[in-house]
């Protein structure tokens, strides 16, 4: 009888981490740097709200960006390790504050470029096995 509870408990915990495992994996927040006012030539500097927040989902293969300000019309470049463009996007952040891009969620490194006359910004994330770190 003990044994069995000590199965039913290991199976437990096992499912448990595996969900947790899962949850953990499939979204993470993509840090944006670099943030530079172009027409001022200065960083825009961290206050409490970023300009850009981007997030990446491998389950959806969505990378979604949100445009906190209006910084006009932008190009999202995403490139891989060796500098191909695996997604871009054009749009205009006044009335579209919210985009989304499908990724490959294949393992490499991946480069994002936000740039338009008002704002250049950057950002890196990295899939390996299926995990993003």
């Amino acid at each position: 009888m003990r044994l069995n509870k000590i199965i039913i408990i290991s199976l437990l915990c096992l499912i448990g981490g595996l969900t947790n495992l899962s949850a953990q994996s499939s979204t993470k927040d993509v840090d944006i740097k670099n943030e530079t006012d172009c027409e001022k030539g200065q960083n825009l500097g961290r206050s409490l709200t970023p300009t850009i927040e981007a997030q990446i989902n491998t389950l959806s293969r969505l990378l979604s960006f949100t445009f906190n300000e209006p910084v006009g019309t932008v190009t999202i470049t995403v490139t891989n390790s060796v500098g191909e463009t695996v997604a871009s996007s054009q749009c205009n952040t006044t009335i579209q504050p919210f985009v989304q891009l499908f990724v490959p969620v294949v393992d490499d490194t991946y480069y994002i470029y936000i740039g338009g006359n008002k704002i250049s910004a950057t950002g890196i994330y990295t899939i390996i096995n299926g995990l993003i770190i």
